[in-house]
């Protein structure tokens, strides 16, 4: 969805956040953009193969200030961890509640 055509089209150095899914993104044109300075930087918590593979673009960027590349568990923080399992608790009440008032 977003290549080098998008980025291209792209004002103000924009900062590109992906944390959906890593195939959104071409990581080739992703890499050029950042080197251009066709954007300002990126975050990325996906990559297009998972685990990431030693050929993937973006770990030609790996100590580069302007992208932070996180393995796929920027989700997993405490607070995180925590409100998923209050979510789960909370839709078994609600359908242990439904099935006794049936």
């Amino acid at each position: 969805m977003i290549g080098a055509k998008e980025f291209a089209a792209m004002e103000r150095r924009p900062v590109l956040i992906n944390t959906a899914r890593g195939a959104l993104t071409d990581e080739a044109a992703l890499v050029e953009a950042i080197r251009s300075g066709k954007i300002s930087a990126a975050g990325i918590d996906v990559a297009s193969n998972e685990p990431i593979s030693p050929e993937n673009p973006l770990l030609e960027l790996v100590d580069d200030h302007r992208l932070l590349l996180t393995p796929h568990m920027a989700w997993s923080s405490r607070q995180a961890q925590q409100r998923l399992y209050d979510l789960g608790v909370r839709n078994i009440e609600k359908f242990l509640l439904r099935q006794s008032v049936n």
